[in-house]
C-alpha cells in the first residue's frame, strides 16, 4: 500500500513539474492588427491610388450617363414629332421609326453602363483586397522576425473579433503588446517628403 501511494505521489509531482515547465516555456505577445495596418505607410499609399482609380471610374460612369441622359432626350423629342399633327404624315411616321431605333440604342447604352458599373466595382474590390493582402503579408513577416527575437511562441491579434462579437483577447498588458515595434520597422523605409520652399 505504501508503494502504491509513493508512486502516485512521483507520478503526480512529475505531472506538475512538467506543467510548470510547459507554463514557464509559454510566451505570450499581442499585436492590434488592424492599427498595424491603418499605421503602416504603404495602407495609406493603397488609398490614394484606389481613390485616384475610383475617381477616373466615377469620371468615366459619369460620361456614359451623360451620353444615355442624352439618348433619352432625343428619343422624347422624336417620340414628340411622331404625335405632332403640325408634321405630314411621312414626317411623323420618320420620326416614329426613328425613335423605334433609338429605343434599341438606348437599351444598349444602359447595358453598357450596367457592365461599366458592375466590372469597375468589381475591379476596385479586387484592387483593395490585393493590396491589404500585400500589407498583411508584410506585416505578418515582421511579426515572425519579431516573435523569434522575443522568443514568443504565441501571437495573439487583440483586433480580431469572437462569433459573439468580443474582443478574442478579453485581457492583456500593454507590456505584452509588440504593435508599435512592428510599426516601427514596416515604417523604417517611408519615403522622406520632402516639402515644397515657401517664399
Amino acid at each position: 500500500m505504501q508503494l502504491k501511494k509513493l508512486f502516485i505521489l512521483t507520478v503526480a509531482l512529475s505531472f506538475l513539474g512538467l506543467t510548470a515547465q510547459a507554463q514557464s516555456e509559454l510566451k505570450i505577445v499581442t499585436v492590434n492588427l488592424e492599427k498595424a495596418l491603418n499605421g503602416y505607410y504603404k495602407t495609406d499609399e493603397a488609398r490614394k491610388k484606389l481613390l485616384e482609380t475610383e475617381a477616373k471610374a466615377v469620371a468615366g460612369m459619369e460620361e456614359l450617363q451623360t451620353n444615355y441622359t442624352s439618348m433619352v432626350e432625343e428619343y422624347q423629342e422624336m417620340q414628340e414629332q411622331s404625335e405632332n399633327v403640325a408634321l405630314t404624315e411621312s414626317a411623323r411616321a420618320k420620326a416614329a421609326e426613328d425613335a423605334q431605333n433609338k429605343i434599341s440604342g438606348i437599351r444598349a447604352k444602359q447595358g453598357e453602363l450596367e457592365q461599366y458599373r458592375n466590372n469597375a466595382q468589381r475591379a476596385l474590390q479586387q484592387m483593395d483586397q490585393n493590396h491589404r493582402t500585400l500589407m498583411l503579408e508584410d506585416i505578418q513577416k515582421v511579426i515572425k522576425v519579431l516573435a523569434y527575437e522575443r522568443e514568443a511562441t504565441l501571437v495573439l491579434d487583440e483586433s480580431g473579433l469572437s462569433s459573439m462579437g468580443a474582443s478574442v483577447v478579453l485581457y492583456s498588458s500593454a507590456a505584452y503588446d509588440i504593435t508599435d515595434d512592428i510599426l516601427a520597422i514596416l515604417n523604417s523605409d517611408k519615403p522622406v517628403e520632402i516639402q515644397p520652399a515657401v517664399e
